[in-house]
C-alpha cells in the first residue's frame, strides 16, 4: 500500500518550523511567543484590531479588524478562511457560543450555525438588517436568543431560528439614562447583563430592570457568575447574590479584560502592555511589554491572544502567546490520565487501521472525544489520526481505481473524477497520474474496437451507413462508447463515423457506377438485357381516295398505306385510275405493293428512343438500380406496373429517360389527368381537309404495339374511375386492353409500364386507386441526400451543381467527391486532391445553396404532410438549384442569388416572407 503512495505522491512534505524562543515567566506563568501563520493579505496589519474572540473548547480564534477585515485560525496558529464573511466598515463584537458564532459589523449583525464545529466550510450563516436597528455595541448569542446593542441605547433581542432562514427581531428595548451600550451578556436564567461606561443594570427580556449597578468602567467581562468591571479599579460583582466580591485599585490605563481561573488580563488602551492582576491576592502579578495594545483573550487551553502596535509604520500585529495556564484547571495526575487515554487509543486505531479497516473505526470515535479538551498535543494527535485515516482511504481508493483502470467505464471515470474533486492539493498530481492512465486505458479501449470495425468493414461490401450500422463490430463499438465518460464519448464517436464514411466514399464510387457491354448494362450490381431490335411485320395496303370527274369518267387517287398509319404516293407512276382500270389494276401496282412490304415492312422504333445526358452519381446510379431490378421483374413474370414516387422537380421523369436511353428501349409518355376519357387511350379522330375527319390510333395503342416499349403514365394518380377497369387487364397477367366489347389489343414483347405520381400523403394529391396500387410494385425516389443523421453532408446534388459553376472543370467525379468530403465533412483521404482558393470558395458556395435549398425542401415537406402549419407550397426543385448555381459565378452572396431566383415564383405575400425567413436563417 505505502509503494502505491510513494510512487503517485512521492515524498511527504516538511511541516513549517515553529520559531523557539525563551520562555519569559510572570510570577508562575510561564509565557512562550506562540505560532500564527501570516496572512496572505499584505496590507492586513495596516488595520487596526478592534476585537476577538475564542470558541468555548479552545479551538477557534478569530480576530476582527478595521474595514470589516477578518482573521480565523486553528488552535495550532493555522489560518483558515472565513466562510460568508459579511461587508462591513467595522468589527465590533465577536462572540462564540455553544453552536453559534455571531459578528457585529455594522450595519449587519450575521449569525454562523456551526453544523460541524470543526469545519467551516459546513457552517450555514444568516445576515441580519433593519431600518434603524444599526449594531453599536455588545452582543451575545445563548439559549436561542441572540442579543446586541444598537444606536440610541436599544437592546435588541432575537429569537434564532435556522430553519426560516432568516433572523427577525423579537422584541426592542431602550434603556433610558443610557450613555453608551459596550458589553451583554446573557444569564442563565436568560435575564441579560447590559453595561456601558457610567452604568450597568440587569433586565428581563421585556425590558424590566432587575439591578442597577452605578459603577463607572471602561470594560467588562463575565466569567463563573462574577461581573467584572474595570475602570480605575477592578471590581468583581456577584449577579446572584447581588454582592461585590471584591474591588481593587488599578495603575494601568484599561481597554479590554479576560479572565482566565483567578488570573485577570487587561489590555492597554494606549501601550502595548498587558497586565496580569491576582483577583485573589488582590495585586498586579506583572507586565507584559510585547503586547496587550487595545484587545486581549485568553483561550481555555491557556492562549493568550492579543495585538501589538508598532506606531513607526503604524502597523497593528496579531499576538499569540503560549502559557501554562492550563495548569491551574486541570492538575497534573488528570492532564496525563487523559493523555495516556489517548495514547492507548491512537495504538488500538492504528492496529485497525493497519488491518486496513476504515469506516467505523470505535478507537477513533472516542478518540474525537476528546478534542473537547483544551489539550493541543491531544488535539494534534486527533487529528494525526483523522489525517492518517484519511490518508488510508486515498491509498485504498487509489489502489482501487488503479486495478480497475484495464476495464475502466463511464461509472469508474465518473466515480475517479469526483474522488478527484474532493482530494487535497497533495494528492492531485498522484490523481493527474493515476487519471492520465485511465485516460490511456480509455484510449486504447477506443483504439481496440476503432480497428475491429475497420477490419469488419473491409471484409465487407459496405456502401452505406445502413449497411454499416448493421454489423455486430460497430454495434458492438457504438455500446462500448456509450458507456464512455461523456467527455470524451464525442471523440470516439467522430472517430467511428469518419472511419465508416471514409469506407463508405470508396466503396459508394465502386458500388454505384454503371457499365455498358454490347448487350448487358450492370447498375450497380443489377443487370439489365438490352433487348434485341425486334422489327415488327406491318403489311402495306391499297388506298383510294379523292373522287373526282375528268372528261366525264370518274377518277380515283391512289396511294398506299402501312398498317401503323404511314402513308406513301407513287412518284413514277400516274397515281389517278378510272373505276374500270380499278376493277382490272396495273401491274406496276402489284409490283409497287411487293416493293413497299419488302423494303419498309417494318417498324423503325429508333426515333422514339430519347438522347439525355446524365450525371452518375451514386444516388442517381442507386435509384437507377432500383428501377432496374423493379423492371427485370415486371419483364420476369410479365405482368404489374412499377410506379415511381416522389416529390415534384425530384428527377422521377429524367430516370425514366435514361433507362430508356440506356436499354435502347422507344419511350411513348402518356400524360394522365382527371378529364382523361376512355377515347384519348384508344383512337384519335383527325381532320383531314381533302378527306375529311379519320380516325387514327393513340399513343398508347402505338406504344403497346411497339416491341421493347416502355409505356410512361405520367401523374399515374391522376386517373379518373371510369378508366381505372380499363387498364386492369392491362397492368395484370393478360396485357390487353379492351378496345370495344369486342375487340381488344395486346401489348407487344416485352413492353415495360411504368407510373409516377407524387406523394400520396401531401395535401391535393389524389390518392392511387386501389385496382392499380394492387397491381403495381411502388418506388420511393427522393431528392439527392444532403445531411445524413451523423452530420455528414453527401456530394451527390454538388456533383450536378458543379459543372455550372467555375472552378471544377478539370476535376473527375472522384476528385469532387474526395474534395468534398476533405473540406466540408473534416475526412481527410490520400486521394484528395490539391485545388485552387477559388475552387475552394466555390465549393462552399454550393455547400451554403445545398443548405437552403435542403432547409426549404424540409419545410416543404413538414407542410404538405401536416407536420408542420407553417404554409410552404413552393418546390425547391433540382431545376432551381441549377438555375441559382449558375448565377454563383457573378456573386459570392449565396442568399441574394437564391432570393432573386427563387422569390418571383412565390405568388402568396405569405409564404414568400416564410421562404425568405428559412433563407435567412440558414
Amino acid at each position: 500500500m505505502k509503494g502505491i503512495l510513494e510512487k503517485l505522491l512521492g515524498k511527504p512534505k516538511e511541516e513549517n518550523p515553529k520559531t523557539k524562543s525563551q520562555s519569559i515567566y510572570i510570577k508562575d506563568i510561564e509565557i512562550t511567543p506562540g505560532y500564527l501563520e501570516q496572512d496572505k493579505d499584505a496590507r492586513i496589519e495596516e488595520y487596526w484590531v478592534e476585537t476577538m474572540a475564542t470558541s468555548e473548547d479552545g479551538y477557534w480564534f478569530l480576530a476582527g479588524r478595521r474595514h470589516g477585515l477578518f482573521s480565523l485560525y486553528k488552535y495550532n496558529g493555522a489560518l483558515v478562511r472565513l466562510p460568508a464573511r459579511p461587508p462591513s466598515q467595522a468589527v465590533v463584537n465577536i462572540v462564540f457560543r455553544d453552536k453559534f458564532l455571531a459578528i457585529s459589523s455594522p450595519p449587519y449583525v450575521s449569525v454562523h450555525e456551526m453544523i460541524d464545529p470543526y469545519n467551516p466550510k459546513s457552517w450555514k450563516s444568516i445576515k441580519l438588517t433593519q431600518e434603524g436597528l444599526r449594531p453599536a455595541g455588545g452582543l451575545d448569542i445563548a439559549n436561542g436568543l441572540l442579543i446586541y446593542g444598537s444606536l440610541s441605547n436599544q437592546v435588541v433581542i432575537v429569537e434564532l431560528d435556522f430553519d426560516k432562514g432568516v433572523i427577525e427581531p423579537k422584541n426592542i428595548i431602550r434603556l433610558q439614562d443610557f450613555d453608551q451600550i459596550k458589553f451583554i451578556k446573557i444569564l442563565r436564567n436568560r435575564n441579560i447583563i447590559v453595561s456601558g461606561p457610567k452604568k450597568t443594570v440587569v433586565i428581563d427580556v421585556n425590558g424590566n430592570i432587575l439591578q442597577e449597578l452605578s459603577i463607572p468602567s471602561s470594560c467588562a467581562t463575565f466569567k463563573d457568575d462574577i461581573l467584572y468591571l474595570v475602570g480605575n479599579e477592578l471590581i468583581g460583582y456577584n449577579v446572584d447574590t447581588k454582592t461585590e466580591v471584591f474591588r481593587y485599585p488599578l495603575s494601568c490605563n484599561p481597554n479590554d479584560i479576560d479572565v482566565y481561573e483567578h488570573i485577570a488580563l487587561i489590555a492597554d488602551k494606549e501601550e502595548n502592555r498587558l497586565t496580569f492582576f491576582d483577583t485573589k491576592l488582590g495585586q498586579e502579578m506583572g507586565v507584559l511589554e510585547d503586547g496587550g495594545y487595545s484587545v486581549v483573550k485568553v483561550s481555555p487551553d491557556g492562549s493568550i491572544y492579543t495585538s501589538f502596535v508598532d506606531r513607526e509604520n503604524k502597523l497593528y500585529y496579531l499576538r499569540k502567546f503560549d502559557t501554562n495556564l492550563l495548569d491551574l484547571y486541570y492538575s497534573k495526575e488528570r492532564q496525563e490520565a487523559i493523555r495516556k487515554n489517548a495514547q492507548k487509543l491512537y495504538r488500538d486505531f492504528k492496529k485497525r487501521l493497519n488491518n486496513n479497516e476504515t469506516e467505523d473505526i470505535p478507537e477513533l470515535k472516542e478518540l474525537k472525544t476528546l478534542m473537547s479538551y483544551p489539550f493541543k498535543d491531544i488535539r494534534e494527535l486527533i487529528e494525526k489520526a483523522e489525517e492518517e485515516l484519511y490518508q488510508k482511504i486515498i491509498e485504498l481508493k487509489f489502489e482501487a481505481f488503479k486495478s480497475q483502470i484495464p476495464n475502466i467505464n463511464a461509472k469508474i471515470y465518473e466515480e475517479l473524477q469526483e474522488f478527484g474533486k474532493n482530494l487535497d492539493e497533495r494528492y492531485q498530481e498522484a490523481f493527474e497520474k493515476l487519471q492520465k492512465e485511465a485516460l490511456e486505458s480509455l484510449k486504447n479501449l477506443i483504439e481496440k474496437h476503432i480497428k475491429e470495425v475497420e477490419q469488419a468493414i473491409s471484409k465487407n461490401s459496405i456502401a452505406s451507413q445502413i449497411e454499416a450500422e448493421s454489423l455486430e463490430e460497430v454495434k458492438r463499438a457504438r455500446e462500448v462508447f456509450l458507456s464512455l465518460p461523456r467527455d470524451i464519448q464525442p471523440e470516439a464517436f467522430d472517430r467511428l463515423n469518419k472511419l465508416i464514411q471514409r469506407f463508405i466514399i470508396s466503396r459508394r464510387l465502386e458500388k454505384y457506377k454503371i457499365e455498358i457491354d454490347n448487350n448487358t448494362i450492370k447498375i450497380a450490381d443489377v443487370k439489365v438485357e438490352i433487348p434485341q431490335n425486334i422489327r415488327k411485320k406491318l403489311k402495306w395496303q391499297l388506298k383510294l381516295e379523292e373522287k373526282l370527274v375528268i372528261e366525264q369518267k370518274l377518277y380515283s387517287k391512289v396511294s398506299f398505306v402501312r398498317e401503323d398509319g404511314i402513308t406513301r404516293e407513287p412518284k413514277r407512276y400516274n397515281n389517278y385510275l378510272t373505276i374500270d382500270e380499278m376493277r382490272h389494276k396495273p401491274k406496276w401496282i402489284a409490283r409497287y405493293l411487293s416493293k413497299l412490304n419488302g423494303l419498309f415492312g417494318y417498324q423503325d422504333s429508333s426515333i422514339l428512343n430519347p438522347t439525355v445526358s446524365f450525371e452518375d452519381t451514386p444516388w442517381f446510379v442507386q435509384n437507377l438500380a432500383m428501377l432496374s431490378k423493379a423492371l427485370n421483374e415486371q419483364l420476369k413474370y410479365n405482368e404489374g406496373i412499377v410506379i415511381i414516387e416522389g416529390d415534384a422537380g425530384v428527377g422521377k421523369n429524367f430516370l425514366i429517360e435514361v433507362y430508356s436511353a440506356l436499354t435502347r428501349r422507344p419511350l411513348f409518355i402518356i400524360p394522365c389527368h382527371s378529364k382523361m376519357e376512355k377515347e384519348d387511350i384508344t383512337f384519335v379522330y383527325e381532320y383531314d381537309p381533302k378527306i375529311g375527319t379519320k380516325r387514327t390510333k393513340s399513343n398508347l395503342i402505338k406504344a403497346l404495339e411497339t416491341p421493347n416499349a416502355i409505356i410512361f403514365f405520367d401523374e399515374i394518380n391522376t386517373l379518373p374511375t371510369s378508366l381505372v377497369k380499363v387498364f386492369n387487364p392491362l397492368f395484370d397477367y393478360r396485357r390487353y386492353m379492351y378496345l370495344s366489347y369486342d375487340s381488344i389489343v395486346k401489348a407487344e414483347k416485352n413492353v415495360l409500364f411504368v407510373g409516377a405520381m407524387n406523394p400520396q400523403n401531401y395535401l391535393g394529391v389524389s390518392e392511387l386507386p386501389q385496382d392499380i396500387k394492387s397491381r403495381a410494385d411502388i418506388l420511393y425516389i427522393d431528392y439527392p441526400p444532403f445531411e445524413d443523421e451523423k452530420g455528414f453532408y453527401y456530394p451527390d446534388e454538388a456533383l450536378i451543381l458543379k459543372d455550372y459553376v467555375a472552378g471544377f472543370e478539370g476535376l473527375t467525379k472522384e476528385d469532387f467527391i474526395y474534395l468534398w468530403y476533405d473540406k466540408i465533412n473534416g475526412i481527410n483521404h490520400d486521394k484528395a486532391i490539391n485545388v485552387s482558393e477559388i475552387t475552394i470558395r466555390n465549393l462552399y458556395k454550393i455547400f451554403e445553396l445545398l443548405k437552403i435549398a435542403s432547409s426549404i425542401r424540409r419545410a416543404y415537406r413538414d407542410y404538405q404532410s401536416g407536420q408542420s402549419e407553417e404554409a410552404i407550397d413552393f418546390v425547391f426543385s433540382m431545376r432551381d438549384t441549377i438555375r441559382c448555381a449558375r448565377k454563383l459565378n457573378e456573386s459570392d452572396n449565396v442568399k441574394e442569388v437564391v432570393k432573386s431566383t427563387i422569390l418571383p415564383k412565390v405568388s402568396n405575400l405569405f409564404e414568400r416572407k416564410s421562404v425568405e425567413t428559412l433563407i435567412d436563417d440558414t
